[in-house]
């Protein structure tokens, strides 16, 4: 057995950030992240390093709750060793079926150990198909006077790629979108922009299609590349009617967790889009669901959480590595008041370098 793979100890440090601007969606709003940085140390020095964070979406994974999920993790993974890691991550999400935050940030510092031992840079690992990609940027639910500067700083920056969060309420919602999109034609109007929408589950059926139908009579469903999960996750129905609408994509994201969940939407035609998170899927099953993508023809984005350059560093490099991702929603460094280091990816504008 090579020991420099096998984890001696580890630590976890809980932390909360400030955010540059509110983050709201449907499913609430906050003005600080929340998190854990996970730490997984060999005898030599060589550490695994990963950040866990809050998101209101899964309100019942705390970080009271994810603080205490990892530090039993923590126990569990002593003397384990970290080339082990997909079948460690199943084993962990058997125990804690409940707490994908915490098991998924767990994998991912395992795999950043074994990684550190190889020296080998994780994009180099996932088949260094690309050095750089491109990101959008999040527009959340927030007053006017937050969006305004936030998004005159943002297009300054260089960034033409916007996520809008929308389910306020649709007047709101519309007058948002025209807002937005008027701004950055005054600030800039020789870019190409590109814009989409993200309910993050807050409609139901019915106030879905009415978002689409004033999008529709307000001239501004051509200028949206897809809605992502308008619906509840489990609303499959729904989702699947909402699929077949021929003007704008559907994507998914709370809907797909598990490489089940993306069968469900292969077999069930439920969206033309679905986007990963390593924040709640990990490595392993990350690759499961681009594997089902792929050959299901369904095209990828690649998003993250409230997350700082320490969580979003594993999802620039798998971004980076693998090269199958149509839409990067790689953003969390620009929400979040960091100190900048360096984590194995430099952030220019809205290029993302490894």
């Amino acid at each position: 057995m090579n020991t420099r793979f096998i984890v001696t100890e580890s630590e976890v440090i809980p932390y909360s950030l400030p955010l540059r601007i509110t983050f709201g969606t449907a499913q609430g709003k906050k003005v600080n992240t929340n998190g854990v940085l996970i730490r997984i140390n060999n005898s030599e020095g060589k550490s695994g390093l990963c950040e866990c964070v809050t998101a209101t979406v899964f309100k019942e994974q705390s970080i009271d709750v994810i603080t205490r999920t990892l530090n039993r993790i923590c126990g569990l993974l002593k003397n384990t060793d970290s080339r082990e890691y997909p079948e460690i991550a199943r084993r962990l999400r058997r125990r804690f079926p409940s707490q994908i935050l915490a098991v998924s940030t767990a994998e991912r510092a395992l795999a950043g150990l074994m990684l550190n031992v190889m020296n080998v840079p994780a994009y180099k690992y996932f088949g260094a198909k690309l050095r750089r990609v491109v990101t959008d940027v999040t527009i959340p639910i927030a007053e006017i006077e937050e969006i305004t500067p936030f998004l005159r700083k943002m297009n300054n920056a260089g960034f033409y790629k916007y996520k809008i969060k929308v389910c306020r309420d649709i007047d709101w919602d519309i007058f948002v979108i025209k807002h937005i999109i008027e701004t950055n034609k005054k600030i800039d109007s020789s870019k190409n922009y590109e814009y989409s929408l993200d309910g993050n589950q807050g409609f139901v059926y019915k106030t879905a299609v009415e978002l689409l139908m004033r999008l529709r009579k307000e001239n501004l469903i051509t200028k949206l590349a897809y809605l992502e999960q308008p619906l509840q996750r489990h609303d499959y129905r729904g989702l699947e009617k909402l699929n077949r609408q021929d003007d704008i994509l559907i994507a998914v994201d709370e809907s797909v967790i598990t490489p089940v969940d993306a069968q469900r939407v292969a077999d069930n035609n439920l969206a033309s889009i679905i986007n990963i998170k390593l924040a709640k899927s990990g490595y392993s099953q990350a690759q499961e669901i681009v594997s089902i993508a792929k050959k299901e023809g369904i095209k990828l984005m690649i998003g993250c959480m409230t997350e700082s350059s320490i969580g979003l560093a594993s999802s620039v490099h798998f971004a980076c590595g693998t090269g199958v991702f149509k839409y990067i929603d790689l953003d969390g460094h620009l929400l979040v008041k960091e100190k900048r280091g360096s984590y194995g990816f430099t952030a220019k504008g809205p290029g993302l370098t490894v």
